[in-house]
């Protein structure tokens, strides 16, 4: 029988809800005015749901993708963050997500996704461990049922899952290190996913709370979370000063998108598969149970899938004058899958061409092999990368 008092520092369910956030990542009506004296420029025709909150530019997403990926650039990131405190936090959300948490050690991160108990994908998670705790960055809106899950769960565990105040911002491109190098005492770990904890920023009147190297949007970036949300804009402001380039969330998915790399909520979500994003780095076959691993591992061991998501270069007389947003595409006179995300800027100087487009989608097996070209609408074809 289980015991009926919740071990001592648990707090209930319904406290711990109305401590949280309603949505991190939003910006108090200072902050747009701040951002809106450094150019920035929101659009109401957005695709992400915190676009209308976080600028989509600071008016040229073209010169602010090249910054990303060859120099340096700074965003605001609208993920969210939970923490897991307690003696058991490690082995309970082992039992919680694909990749393998239980041994990290402190400074170290993994990726991994939440998965139902049919091993379809709730959220993707970067999971760091920190000397008192493991921290969860994870995408916007989904921290609060994810903290419900989790306290769902934990039973007689000595776990506390917490949403502690904290906003972060985005550093990335190939000269992001000698940046964020600039204003910490310290490296951060040149490993996948590493973290630094409680960062002393130098020149400012702040600290990081974690500092995390991520390892999704192919070039160097560093998630900086901040204990004070109300100093995101502060610091935001220093990285330009610095010589940084601000960036909107535009030229961000350009990059991803280009790069190849999913985003939970565009080109995978609630009906997916982890083995369907192709991202087999996520997950551990090896660690034992956690909740879908039996749905997973039968689709591993199985060895297909009967779809993925791949990414494309789509080529075209008049391709600016099409509406590809979920479109269809063929191959061999049948349909085989469609568009999850497109951008006009791709590599290899992140300038628009009228003719070229570059994209994701979900793909059929038999079409997603590297070099297949697939049929468009008006005369596009899109060739599989």
């Amino acid at each position: 029988m289980l015991p009926s008092r919740l071990p001592p520092g648990r707090t209930k369910l319904a406290t711990m809800l109305t401590m949280l956030p309603s949505i991190d990542g939003l910006l108090p009506e200072d902050h747009r005015s701040t951002l809106a004296s450094l150019g920035a420029q929101w659009s109401n025709e957005t695709q992400r749901p915190d676009e209308n909150s976080l600028p989509t530019s600071f008016g040229d997403p073209e010169r602010e993708a090249r910054a990303l990926h060859e120099s340096c650039a700074v965003s605001l990131s609208s993920n969210q963050r939970l923490d897991l405190e307690g003696s058991d936090r490690g082995r309970f959300l082992q039992g919680q997500v694909t990749c393998d948490v239980e041994a990290l050690q402190s400074g170290e991160g993994t990726y991994g996704f939440f998965t139902t108990a049919k091993g379809r994908i709730e959220a993707d998670v970067v999971v760091c461990a920190a000397q008192d705790r493991l921290i969860l960055s994870v995408p916007f809106g989904t921290a609060p049922n994810l903290a419900q899950r989790l306290e769902k769960y934990v039973l007689i565990d000595d776990v506390r899952v917490l949403q502690p105040p904290s906003a972060a911002l985005l550093l990335c491109g190939a000269e992001a290190e000698s940046f964020l190098n600039q204003i910490l005492e310290e490296p951060v770990a040149d490993s996948p996913w590493s973290g630094l904890s409680t960062t002393t920023l130098s020149g400012s009147s702040q600290e990081a709370a974690w500092v995390l190297r991520r390892q999704d949007l192919g070039a160097p970036a560093f998630e900086i979370w901040l204990r004070d949300p109300q100093h995101r804009i502060e610091l935001f402001s220093q990285f330009i000063e610095r010589g940084a380039l601000p960036a909107g969330t535009a030229s961000l998915e350009a990059l991803r998108i280009a790069v190849g790399e999913p985003r939970f909520g565009a080109d995978f979500g609630p009906k997916t598969l982890p083995q369907e994003t192709g991202r087999e780095d996520a997950v551990s076959y090896t660690k034992g149970c956690y909740l879908g691993q039996e749905v997973v591992a039968r689709l591993h061991y199985r060895g297909q899938v009967a779809k993925q998501i791949r990414s494309l270069r789509l080529e075209g007389p008049d391709l600016a004058g099409m509406d590809l947003d979920g479109a269809e595409l063929q191959f061999e006179g049948r349909s085989a899958g469609r568009l999850t995300s497109i951008t006009a800027w791709g590599p290899p100087n992140f300038e628009s061409h009228p003719q070229r487009r570059w994209a994701l989608a979900m793909v059929a097996r038999r079409a997603f092999d590297s070099g297949t070209e697939l049929q468009l609408t008006a005369g596009a074809r899109a060739v599989v990368l």
